[in-house]
């Protein structure tokens, strides 16, 4: 089995991967255009395939978080989660290395307001200029945040895809 991880530049770059191992279709964007220009993403192949992709674009004192995209044969309670472990979870380790120290911003569909509660409390700091917390608040609602820092678990997965 090989398994490993690769830098995608661009959405899409992301969208002619999946378009290419799997099919048209597959792969679902999740991201306003303001979100994603600019963004470049971790892609966990598996056996020639991807799998998954986490995105972020990193402004120097901060970075925006998201992009995530799982491929269904790949998500949790799935046969392939079970064989090869969390794609999410690979990706977003690394993901938070790459961006370590730097307080993050991200946007959340509904489903995933309990991750905002817990990890994405806060709602400025002082590295996100105020147009950017602007453009979430327009986008998103109250359904955006900032975290501090960021550290992924089994369990925050769990809630992720409740």
């Amino acid at each position: 089995m090989s398994d490993e991880i690769i830098t995608l530049n661009g959405q899409s770059a992301v969208e002619s991967r999946f378009v290419e191992d799997w099919e048209e279709g597959v792969y679902e964007r999740n991201a306003p255009d303001f979100y994603t220009t600019g963004m470049k993403f971790l892609a966990r192949i598996l056996n020639g395939k991807i799998t998954g992709v986490v995105g972020w674009i990193d402004k120097g004192k901060f970075a925006l978080v998201g992009g995530v995209f799982i491929h269904p044969d790949y998500r949790k309670g799935t046969p392939n989660y079970i064989q090869y472990g969390s794609t999410y979870i690979k990706l977003a380790n690394q993901r938070a290395e790459i961006l370590r120290g730097k307080p993050k911003i991200a946007g959340f569909k509904p489903i995933n307001l309990s991750v905002k509660e817990k990890h994405f409390k806060e709602t400025s700091h002082e590295n996100i200029p105020e147009e950017i917390v602007e453009q979430f608040k327009q986008k998103y609602g109250d359904k955006w945040g900032i975290a501090k820092t960021f550290f992924v678990t089994e369990d925050w997965f769990d809630v992720l895809r409740a």
